[in-house]
């Protein structure tokens, strides 16, 4: 992903590496950062304050707090606990009401959106861009039609699930439908409202594994809501967001 020109490369390695492994969104932590703090550009801000929680002397906050590494820890452990995804302005303001606490959550939780939003679109990149290390943004593509930018975070995320599996199974994982256009998903006989139109389910397989040994790793691994397992000429699984039904078979339309 794309650097934010406000970033030193250091900080944004850190931030990747944090987010990946509680699978997260990146952006969300710059969009954060950059609202509190301008991310340590602003004069007014102390030293190892790049986030919103920050140690300086005789400061309230805990000197455990100091620095962005532990401030992206303690962030993150608040989000993955409290945030609900995708990152939309009500996911944002909910958390912003609940659990950031900010002294005007609804207008905290614009600015931050508004960052967040302005950061994926400048963002967008070669479809041979790794948007993780395994998954390239062409393949959650649909017959080499590119989604909407908008629904990228849904994208990345789906992305971010898979990448969880293929870290532990050391197996290749081949997409077969990430997000598809109306028409497509009509033609294959997809549900109206399928979440494959908002880039919110992946069907895959492993490479050389049984295909409900894959399906375990899924459930046990992710954050994934819903799966369904394929028929017998497409051996394949189908993973959403939010909660989809639970069947032994499905048709590749789902």
């Amino acid at each position: 992903m794309n650097k934010p020109y406000y970033i030193s490369d250091s900080d944004w390695q850190l931030v990747n590496k944090i987010c990946n492994l509680n699978a997260q969104e990146p952006y969300l932590i710059a969009g954060i950062g950059w609202h509190e703090t301008n991310w340590n550009t602003n004069p007014n801000s102390p030293k190892d304050y790049h986030l919103g929680y920050g140690y300086y002397p005789n400061s309230p906050i805990l000197a455990e707090s100091k620095g962005l590494e532990n401030q992206l820890k303690g962030a993150h452990n608040m989000i993955l606990k409290n945030f609900n995804f995708p990152v939309t302005l009500k996911s944002v303001t909910d958390f912003a009401v609940n659990h950031w606490k900010s002294s005007v959550p609804t207008a905290w939780a614009l600015d931050v959106f508004n960052i967040f939003t302005n950061l994926t679109k400048e963002q967008f990149m070669d479809p041979n861009t790794f948007i993780q290390p395994n998954f390239q943004y062409k393949e959650f593509f649909c017959q080499n039609i590119e989604p909407p930018k908008e629904l990228y975070p849904n994208i990345l995320r789906c992305a971010v699930e898979l990448q969880k599996v293929r870290n532990i199974i050391k197996l290749p994982i081949i997409i077969s439908s990430g997000w598809r256009t109306v028409a497509h998903n009509a033609a294959v006989g997809g549900v109206s409202n399928s979440r494959h139109l908002t880039g919110l389910a992946v069907d895959s397989h492993a490479v050389n594994m049984d295909i409900r040994v894959y399906l375990t790793y899924l459930v046990r691994y992710t954050n994934f809501d819903g799966f369904c397992i394929g028929n017998a000429s497409k051996l394949l699984i189908h993973a959403d967001f939010p909660p989809a039904f639970w069947v032994d078979i499905y048709s590749e339309g789902v």
